[in-house]
Formats: structure tokens, sequence, C-alpha cells
């Protein structure tokens, strides 16, 4: 429901307080299903995430270089895991 509030604007919500009160523009919005990546192995989960990543981006309509962006931030969060 918030991810439409983000995508759509307030257009949803008539008679609802977020119809006054959301100022915002709309946003591409991300919907992931991260039951697809149930993995093992930490590799296993990483290909399956980024797998999952990438359709998201593109069902979203956003350019191949924002999956280059999430996979360089992915990497750079990662590295505080290991």
């Amino acid at each position: 429901m918030i991810g439409d509030l983000f995508e759509h604007g307030a257009e949803a919500f008539q008679g609802l307080k977020a119809e006054r009160l959301w100022t915002e523009r709309t946003y591409p919005v991300l919907r992931l299903d991260f039951s697809l990546c149930k993995a093992s192995a930490h590799d296993e989960f990483r290909r399956k995430f980024d797998e999952v990543i990438e359709e998201a981006i593109f069902a979203a309509g956003l350019a191949s270089d924002a999956f280059a962006f999430f996979i360089e931030m992915g990497a750079f969060a990662g590295s505080f895991l290991r």
C-alpha cells in the first residue's frame, strides 16, 4: 500500500488523510520477492538476490545502469558482512 502512494501518488487514497498530505512527486517502486532468494550458501544467495533486483529494476522500467548501481552498492554493503 505504501508502494502505491510512492508509485501513483494520492489518487488511490481519496478520502484519506494521505490524499491531503501527500505532496511528493511519484517514484519508481521496486517490488522484491525475497522468497526467491532461498539459498544454502552465501554465493548462491547473492546470485539469486542479484537476479531478483535485476528483474525488479527492469519491471519498473528503470535504466539498465540502475542495476549496475545496485550491484555495486550490494558489494559495498556486503564487504561489511565478511
